[in-house]
């Protein structure tokens, strides 16, 4: 697939894109950072798309950059309980903005043991388990029950990483599409596949219950380190075209143009100038 650095021409052609081309994928849940009019200690996280609420455990922070975007901050110790219409899905696709500060548990197949982005392990069953999370190696791994298995892809860490999870019961599917900061400094919008596997359960399965957790597996408690910006859940699986429409109107907010960047340093630095003349004058 065709990648592409973040630009104020590709972010318009975004647009443009999603108002011609209305997602077919409903957008059921979504738990976005920029909810929260205020910074500090973050109260419960609303769904902007039904107005329920996931319930806050511990204290996870709302931080705002100098961009105004604003993000979650987990410290491996908090997280947030979440009831949502879920149950029944058996083909979902799942999204999340994220950006880890340490490696996650060592699940690899076993995807529950992961540190949690989002997801549950239900007690004594292993049907309706699911979750997206990150290995030990800096993988983000997504899976479900019914066998525990999952899928990994490699991303560039401690840099800001949109991944896309396709979770089809239906055909045994399970696949990973990243846009991620590359080491060259820009963020790259693909939306890569960068994993596939079909043999993920005998097609019996489907979400059971509607909780799940937020920065962490609910259940396993096996928590998130790191910041969340965006998750979202549609009811279907979306396709290729959708997903790299999706992250590149997720990556408009929060990575700024170069350009801009050095315009509003430059800008800054002027302005720090004139103040400093205007006193130098007035002494």
């Amino acid at each position: 697939m065709q990648r592409f650095h973040l630009s104020l021409t590709a972010a318009l052609a975004c647009v443009v894109a999603i108002v011609d081309a209305p997602l077919h994928a409903a957008l059921i849940v979504n738990f976005d950072a920029d909810s929260y009019a205020s910074t500090g200690p973050a109260g419960n996280w609303t769904d902007s798309v039904d107005g329920s609420t996931a319930l806050v455990v511990g204290e996870p922070h709302v931080v705002k950059d100098f961009v105004g975007f604003r993000y979650v901050k987990f410290d491996g110790d908090d997280h947030f309980d979440a009831i949502e219409p879920i149950a029944g899905l058996n083909q979902w696709s799942q999204t999340v903005v994220f950006r880890t500060d340490s490696t996650g548990a060592n699940g690899q197949d076993d995807f529950w043991r992961n540190s949690g982005l989002l997801g549950i392990d239900l007690a004594g069953s292993s049907r309706g388990d699911w979750s997206v999370g990150i290995q030990v190696t800096e993988e983000i791994n997504s899976g479900w029950g019914n066998p525990d298995r999952g899928t990994g892809g490699a991303f560039v860490g401690n840099s800001w990483v949109i991944a896309t999870a396709w979770m089809d019961w239906v055909n045994n599917d399970g696949r990973i599409y990243l846009s991620s900061m590359a080491i060259d400094g820009h963020f790259h919008i693909g939306a890569d596949e960068v994993a596939q596997r079909n043999d993920m359960g005998n097609g019996t399965g489907g979400v059971e219950v509607n909780n799940f957790g937020l920065g962490y597996i609910l259940g396993a408690n096996t928590h998130f380190r790191g910041d969340i910006a965006d998750i979202q859940i549609h009811d279907t699986l979306m396709t290729k075209g959708e997903i790299f429409d999706l992250h590149l109107q997720l990556a408009s907010q929060f990575v700024p143009e170069p350009a801009s960047v050095a315009l509003f340093l430059t800008g800054l630095l002027s302005l720090l100038g004139f103040s400093l003349r205007c006193r130098r004058k007035l002494r």
